[in-house]
């Protein structure tokens, strides 16, 4: 034990300690109070011991509302407040956070509901309540961990569960929402109604939301944090119905620091048209075929791809769970990717190359400060992304342990960015691309001008593989010619794919989104150049078997249609 603290006392040396000098809330008093009594209470109470005690608190004031053809569908106000606890039974070597091989195991209280109020004595009591219920969990929860080890072969990665971190105090005024409500109402419904009297758009939805975000962590350790900010995003999406029954759609959001900073009204008139646009064409675009062949990811949907295809693989935890595919655990040292390309994760940006990022954070959820890791260095595995949970080689957290409120914090992307070396312009990427679907004489190559997401398996009880799902897809003929198509889904395996990239463009553009996982759905960017693969394989896609509608629109009514 006493090895642990000095651990703890140098990480503190070191790295310093933040303080500001704002007064701490009622949120954070209420949650040092119970540090402070509850852990030498448990600490004296039968069974194992109680190592360490975390907080963490949640609140949200947001405001919503929905628009459909001109008329306001849902429209929300609330204010929130949630919490957790975490109760470590054990040591730092082992605790009750340990994993349970071919079991449930046990991690803390989950999310309960708090006062909104800053009342402290209301606070301290809910917290009292569901600290005590956490730590009798955990000590069941510890019973389980060691029977498992007892009746299982011996772990590979022998490391910790729980690494220590430099203490934090940095107490930051909280954000407030300050929002004129009735105006964004109005925006709502007037751009909701630039998508009214378009016979091939069957639904559509603009959605305006707007959050003040504050976030608390208080520990044993000492660590009292508190941080805030808004978030804003509205969202345009429009549907239709191909005559053979695929559900069509066009989605474009926008994602800001504050709502003045969206787009105006002539830009998303023009945003608005060209979805318009492209769904009436995407309705006309013929069905296209499995195929593999060369192909164009442009820089947006480049950015997706690469979420899905390489983040959750770097993530540290998936690497010493025995149930994971663990595609990269061992070919740290090793190239992954073109010697051109390199990539890192930072949390402390706000911005690059002039794109707003969404996946920033001052301190993760664990209380470690946000910072840079470099993954990929000149296409060579160096790094992964890390919370508290150490694994083999990478003993300590690099401020990247992320959970939604109630679950437990594990390592996950905040911002990626993929850079290159070797760029070119665009017109010549795809120049390349023409060149390359001659040499392989191919009838045409691909280019995924925008995608919609995907999802990735990397747990060995499923093939690990992943599927990306493209929106906008063009075929391009060795004369140049472009035909938009539809109806096709990437698939593959990452080591496969990755060995496949050739050339890079210069036009990084970004992806903004909430990323779904294990602890929960959280906010994350990706930014990218566009990319050239010389091999991809694409699969027919499941096409939906009802007709369209057979009752005419109500806007076809109104100008006399029968």
């Amino acid at each position: 034990m006493k090895k642990t603290l000095s651990i703890i006392f140098l990480a503190f040396l070191l790295s310093g300690t933040a303080f500001s000098e704002e007064k701490p809330s009622a949120v954070i008093s209420a949650l040092s109070h119970q540090v402070e009594i509850n852990l030498p209470i448990l600490q004296k109470a039968p069974g194992d011991k109680p190592y360490f005690i975390g907080y963490r608190v949640a609140e949200e004031e947001k405001y919503t509302v929905n628009g459909s053809f001109g008329a306001v569908t849902e429209e929300r106000y609330l204010k929130e407040r949630s919490g957790m606890v975490d109760v470590r039974v054990g040591s730092m070597k082992l605790d009750n956070t340990h994993n349970i091989r071919e079991g449930w195991g046990y991690w803390g209280s989950g999310k309960f509901d708090l006062p909104a109020e800053d009342d402290q004595a209301a606070l301290e009591s809910v917290l009292w309540w569901y600290t005590d219920k956490t730590f009798k969990q955990a000590q069941k929860g510890f019973d389980a961990v060691k029977a498992n080890l007892a009746v299982k072969v011996e772990e590979e990665d022998k490391s910790d569960d729980f690494s220590p971190a430099p203490v934090v105090v940095s107490l930051s005024a909280p954000a407030r929402l300050d929002l004129d409500q009735a105006r964004w109402k109005q925006r709502v419904i007037d751009i909701s109604k630039l998508f009214d009297g378009y016979p091939d758009v069957y639904k559509s939805e603009v959605a305006f939301a707007v959050a003040a975000e504050n976030n608390y962590i208080v520990n044993s350790e000492g660590a009292k944090i508190s941080h805030g900010r808004v978030r804003c995003r509205l969202h345009l999406y429009i549907s239709t119905i191909a005559e053979d029954g695929m559900e069509l759609y066009r989605f474009e959001a926008f994602d800001v620091r504050e709502a003045k900073s969206l787009p105006d009204e002539a830009a998303l008139k023009s945003t608005a048209q060209r979805m318009v646009s492209e769904l009436a064409a995407l309705r006309q675009a013929p069905l296209a075929e499995p195929y593999v062949g060369p192909a164009v990811m442009c820089n947006r949907a480049s950015a997706v791809f690469f979420h899905e295809i390489l983040g959750h693989r770097v993530e540290g935890h998936r690497q010493k769970d025995v149930t994971e595919g663990q595609t990269f655990k061992k070919k740290v040292g090793q190239k992954i990717l073109p010697g051109f390309i390199s990539v890192f994760d930072d949390p402390s940006l706000s911005s690059f190359k002039g794109l707003n990022l969404m996946g920033d954070y001052p301190y993760d959820n664990e209380g470690v400060a946000s910072q840079r890791v470099n993954i990929i260095e000149n296409g060579v595995l160096k790094n992964f992304l890390m919370s508290r949970s150490p694994i083999a080689g990478f003993g300590v957290s690099n401020g990247h342990g992320r959970g939604d409120i109630g679950q437990a914090p594990v390592s996950r992307m905040g911002n990626t960015i993929i850079s290159s070396q070797q760029t070119m312009s665009f017109a010549a990427l795809k120049k390349l691309l023409i060149a390359e679907v001659k040499r392989q004489k191919k009838p045409y190559g691909l280019m995924f001008t925008d995608i919609s997401g995907g999802f990735t398996m990397t747990s060995t009880y499923m093939p690990q593989s992943f599927k990306v799902l493209p929106v906008m897809v063009y075929k391009i003929y060795p004369g140049g010619r472009e035909e938009l198509v539809r109806g096709i889904d990437i698939s593959g395996t990452p080591l496969t794919v990755f060995s496949k990239i050739t050339a890079t463009a210069d036009d990084y553009d970004v992806f903004s989104g909430f990323c779904g996982a294990e602890s929960g759905y959280l906010p994350v960017s990706c930014v990218s150049p566009s990319i050239l693969i010389s091999e991809m394989e694409v699969e027919k896609r499941m096409i939906e078997q009802d007709k369209p509608p057979i009752l005419p629109q109500p806007m076809e009514l109104r100008k006399g249609g029968r």
